[in-house]
């Protein structure tokens, strides 16, 4: 209890330090909106659109920089509070995706998006849109009993985490995802040894889905007692296999045309911050061999520097 609110605490401190009321009008939630009304074949049974009067509401409060930062945070935070699960689910097959980000998620997404519905193909939707129809299409419960194979992949969370600061700050080209998100906390220009400190600093519970320790999408299953096929996408046999016996094959998608190596972005301590933030991960889904080898890589990097 008080080690919870200590972490709140620290939160309140960052943002206090390094926050900002002034939200910098990126409007997020509306480009998500007006893609989906184009891919509507692709969301049956499901709204795309808001009432008129309701987006003008929206939008006159959306015009002042105060207000716009209420609005976003309070939404993450109500997101944040409700956990769910976050299956896409193929009736035909009677397998279901439990969808972690950055670790083959898209790639994934994409597979089951093209099983259901057939006149998707591969090339005729961005990754962002294919991400926003996964978003749209999850299911968020499950049965008391199923049938159902439900399936997912984790990745090596010191290879997942540099993959998120790589694609949404280091090498981002487009609008600044993490802009707004806790005040602006996490700013575009920090170096990766400040980005891990200052996540560490962000309770899981209002970590963003992209940094949100891997376990915790599994949670809502694990507490219905729900059996669920864990692949590493660092081992792309496992997944390969897996989808063979539903005649099902893994696309590339999203995958980083500028070849790099995640242990380049990691000294001690990076490496001790990160092992803390994940360490649930590390033993859950048993990445313990892989973190010792990054460890043993870094005390040799160290000695040879010398």
């Amino acid at each position: 209890m008080i080690s919870n609110l200590l972490k709140y605490f620290r939160l309140l401190y960052l943002i206090a330090r390094h926050g900002s009321f002034m939200h910098s009008g990126h409007d997020f939630s509306r480009k998500r909106h007006d893609s989906l009304q184009a891919l509507r074949n692709f969301t049956p049974g499901r709204t795309t659109s808001r009432s008129a009067f309701g987006l003008k509401i929206r939008s006159f409060f959306w015009r002042y920089a105060l207000t716009r930062t209420v609005m976003s945070e309070a939404a993450f935070v109500k997101t944040s509070l409700f956990r769910q699960g976050g299956h896409l689910h193929n009736p035909f097959l009677n397998i279901s995706y439990v969808r972690i980000p950055k670790s083959a998620s898209t790639s994934l997404a994409f597979v089951m998006l093209r099983t259901i519905y057939k006149d998707i193909s591969e090339g005729n939707l961005s990754t962002a849109e294919i991400n926003y129809l996964a978003d749209v299409n999850l299911r968020k419960t499950i049965p008391l009993q199923t049938s159902e194979i439900f399936f997912t992949s984790v990745r090596n969370p010191f290879a997942r985490i540099v993959s998120v600061y790589r694609d949404f700050f280091e090498n981002a080209t487009d609008e600044f995802l993490y802009e707004d998100y806790l005040f602006g906390i996490l700013a575009k220009d920090l170096s990766f040894k400040i980005f891990v400190r200052r996540l560490q600093q962000i309770p899981d519970l209002l970590k963003d889905q992209h940094l949100k320790p891997q376990h915790l999408f599994l949670d809502y299953y694990k507490k219905r007692q729900q059996q669920i096929v864990i692949l590493k996408m660092d081992k792309p046999g496992e997944i390969a296999s897996f989808l063979s016996i539903y005649d099902l094959e893994i696309p590339t998608l999203n995958q980083s045309t500028d070849p790099y190596d995640y242990r380049s972005y990691y000294d001690l301590e990076t490496f001790d911050t990160v092992a803390r933030i994940y360490e649930k991960d590390i033993k859950m889904f048993h990445y313990e061999q892989e973190v010792q080898a990054l460890k043993v890589f870094l005390y040799q990097s160290l000695v040879g520097d010398r």
